[in-house]
């Protein structure tokens, strides 16, 4: 499938990834995990209020102070108040986690004939694992 292996980067802010993720109508789960206590918090709202400034202002003192920040991939239904599988409204992205060898797995995907390409690449670890990748797949809304 992948007929393209060039790739190029570009750097997207928090809330422009998350309107790339999700249409102003969905809802997206966020969950913030403290590594020094353990404490997670999760949050179900519209993508446009996690977007906006004062979400992502709350984020990013969360990081700051020592939690890791994560989006969940897939649109949330209405009403929905967990992550579970009856929760997902429509399966739209695939997600894959590379943590050895990332340069190498990656240049894999992009080269298979039998793989899309990714639609995002985060180079979320750099500094503390070298190699250590995501990888996404977002399908058409």
């Amino acid at each position: 499938m992948s007929t393209d292996s060039k790739f190029a980067p570009r750097a997207l802010t928090a809330s422009e990834y998350v309107r790339e993720l999700f249409g102003p109508e969905h809802n997206a789960a966020i969950l913030v995990r403290n590594r020094s206590t353990g404490h997670t918090s999760q949050s179900i709202a519209k993508s446009e209020t996690i977007a906006s400034p004062d979400f992502q202002s709350w984020l990013a003192a969360q990081s700051a102070s020592g939690s890791d920040v994560f989006v969940g991939m897939n649109p949330i239904k209405d009403g929905a108040h967990s992550r579970t599988k009856a929760s997902i409204k429509d399966i739209r992205h695939v997600y894959l986690d590379l943590d050895r060898n990332g340069d190498q797995s990656l240049e894999a995907i992009r080269n298979s004939p039998e793989l899309p390409p990714p639609n995002f690449v985060l180079d979320t670890l750099s500094r503390q694992a070298p190699g250590r990748m995501e990888s996404e797949r977002v399908h058409p809304r």
